[in-house]
């Protein structure tokens, strides 16, 4: 044990890590792990097995033999090795490669003292470019933390087959490479919606924070959930059923299932919106019933993100919202972020006290060959438009297929793929404790928006003035997603979505157009021209 090495490593780690250096500090060694030194003179590590000891790295060269391991991963973002071995093979791709990031994942806190002991890592740590993973979950916080596909794409992953194919570590990798793997599939899914909806995020944030925050009946939506049954309702056919006979429970419904519920005489405490497109102005025409209270999320157009009789605002999650709310603004930040306008009225439901929910309409696909339940403004639009050639049948199946019909002999409606994994969420939703104390407690009074933004908008011109040195460097530049995120900073950093969203219209012919200080210049010329409006 070198506890001179090991207190150097951890307090590298606290700067970045703090809660994985809280759990190896107070682990013990991992009994199977003990060093060795190599005829190069490099220190290696060797296991313990029932049938003797196995050198988890090579006696002879171990350095050459890790360069020959992750050879051909220069091209990638980020490296991910599983085994972490003596750290040889994180230290040639951070040496060698300063365009690279790299997440080491190995099997608990345990090993990692064993292997932090060993050692001397604590400049690979303090760079900024290495991410340590015990489990799952630290896995996939430290590929959040280092890899934006829309700054440098590209993962690839090495193993250190010594020891993660021992038959007692198999299983357990396996549960980091599905971890990985449903990382990159979220992340795959955010940058989809960003390259949608980043501008439109953008510029609704920014608007609704810079007008006048809307009279919060927060305190009434908790007067009328608290400890009581509610109803959660979707938009699908399924609840066809419900609104004939809709009883007397509080009812927090989406905004596509609004109209449907007006044109039967229901009035539900609650209606939910929360998706920036264009179709929600369409589901909140008709004016709203002064005793049915709006929720909005910030990112939602300001032409329907309140009433004149109040407004429940909610954040769930857009790190320019993470801004506003860190800074004092009036938002209501729900504990996790949403997928669905469903997921955002459930954690609504459970944020206002409900004592226990019934989620109806929340179908995950089209059942009975419908789309929507009937009343929904869907069905007065595609009558509207239907013609002899293109029914509203038609249309409806236009809506679902946006592009070509499948042509896998499948029936035309059918459950949405991953329709189960939908389900698993919106159940978790229901039963798990989260912390709402961000929910419920109010924005500081003294906030003051225009001075936020001229806050922000100071920020991004050092941001990018200092992304603008790195780029003028070399294209793309020879920096890691890491380092680069550390010049955008915090307030550049909340406008990856938007730079998504522009590098998807902006022609890729002109890449000065597309570059992120370019981005994040735009986005500070788009603050000062809206607050010239208000402020």
């Amino acid at each position: 044990m070198n506890s001179r090495v090991l207190r150097m490593n951890l307090a590298a780690l606290d700067t970045r890590q703090p809660e994985l250096a809280h759990r190896i500090r107070h682990a013990s060694p991992d009994g199977r792990l003990r060093t060795a030194t190599a005829r190069d003179g490099s220190t290696i590590l060797q296991a313990r097995l029932d049938r003797g000891e196995r050198t988890l790295n090579s006696l002879y060269d171990p350095g050459r033999e890790a360069a020959r391991r992750i050879a051909g991963t220069e091209d990638a973002a980020t490296l991910v090795v599983f085994g972490a071995g003596a750290m040889i093979d994180a230290r040639i791709a951070l040496e060698g490669r300063p365009e690279q990031a790299v997440v080491v994942a190995d099997l608990g806190p345990s090993v990692w003292r064993s292997i932090l002991e060993a050692v001397t890592i604590d400049d690979l740590l303090a760079s900024g470019r290495l991410r340590l993973a015990d489990t799952g979950p630290s896995l996939t916080e430290g590929i959040h933390a280092i890899h934006h596909a829309v700054i440098r794409d590209g993962v690839t992953i090495r193993k250190l087959r010594s020891w993660t194919e021992l038959p007692d570590n198999r299983d357990r990798f396996t549960d980091f490479e599905r971890a990985l793997t449903d990382t990159l599939e979220a992340q795959a899914g955010d940058l989809a919606a960003y390259r949608r909806f980043g501008t439109r995020w953008f510029l609704h944030i920014l608007r609704n924070s810079l007008l006048a925050p809307p009279a919060d009946r927060y305190p009434e939506l908790v007067d009328r959930l608290r400890d009581r049954e509610v109803v959660v309702l979707g938009a699908g056919p399924s609840i066809e059923s419900f609104l004939d006979n809709p009883g007397s429970a509080p009812i927090v419904c989406v905004d596509t299932a609004y109209p449907a519920l007006r044109r039967l005489g229901v009035v539900p405490d609650a209606v939910v919106t929360v998706d920036a497109h264009a179709w929600s102005a369409l589901h909140l025409r008709r004016p709203m019933d002064q005793s049915t209270i709006l929720i909005s999320d910030i990112g939602v157009s300001s032409r329907y993100a309140r009433t004149p009789d109040g407004t429940v605002q909610v954040s769930g999650g857009h790190p320019l919202a993470d801004l506003l709310d860190r800074a004092g603004s009036p938002l209501r930040r729900l504990p996790t972020p949403y997928t669905s306008v469903t997921e955002a009225a459930i954690l609504i439901a459970r944020a206002a006290g409900a004592g226990s929910i019934r989620l109806l309409g929340f179908d995950v696909g089209y059942p009975r060959a419908k789309t929507y339940a009937r009343g929904t403004y869907h069905y007065d639009l595609f009558t509207r438009r239907a013609v002899r050639g293109n029914p509203q049948e038609a249309r409806f199946a236009q809506f679902v297929y946006q592009r070509d019909l499948p042509r896998t002999g499948s029936p035309p409606f059918f459950p949405l793929p991953g329709a189960d994994a939908i389900r698993r969420r919106a159940h978790y939703l229901i039963v798990t404790e989260f912390d709402f104390n961000k929910t419920l407690r109010v924005g500081r009074s003294e906030f003051d928006r225009c001075a936020f933004w001229a806050d922000h908008r100071e920020n991004l011109e050092k941001a990018t003035r200092g992304l603008a040195a790195v780029e003028n460097r070399s294209s793309p530049p020879e920096r890691s997603t890491p380092e680069i995120l550390t010049v955008a900073g915090a307030h550049g950093c909340a406008h990856i979505p938007f730079h998504a969203a522009r590098l998807q219209r902006v022609s890729t012919r002109n890449p000065d157009t597309t570059s992120f200080s370019e981005s994040l210049r735009f986005a500070g010329a788009i603050v000062a021209d809206e607050m010239s409006r208000y402020c």
